[in-house]
């Protein structure tokens, strides 16, 4: 008596559960896409916010420095601080200076 011979299937899934497994698995690839996308995101936001805050900083520095060297600017403008300039390095007044003024008050030599 010859045993019944199994009938085989080709492809044990059927085709609802191969849609099902493709759906799933561009739902897996587009959910990592998108996870990397913001962890790119956020470290770049990130990194421009602490450049934001460098610059800040440094024209905070600048401005200080600027405001020093006004002032500095200003002290040196005063007449004793010229004559004395002028009495340290032998400067002398020029008797009889010649400008000639071309246009708009320009002078010219």
């Amino acid at each position: 008596m010859p045993f019944p011979v199994p009938v085989r299937r080709s492809n044990p899934f059927s085709p609802l559960s191969r849609i099902i497994v493709r759906c799933n698995i561009v739902f897996i690839t587009v959910t990592v896409l998108c996870a990397a996308l913001y962890i790119v995101q956020s470290n770049r936001v990130a990194t421009h916010t602490l450049r934001v805050g460098d610059l800040q900083r440094e024209t905070v520095a600048l401005a200080a420095q600027r405001g020093a060297l006004l002032a500095e600017s200003f002290a040196s403008e005063e007449p004793e601080q010229l004559s004395s300039f002028a009495q340290r390095h032998a400067l002398v007044a020029s008797q009889m200076p010649v400008h000639l003024f071309e246009s708009n008050n320009v002078a010219r030599r």
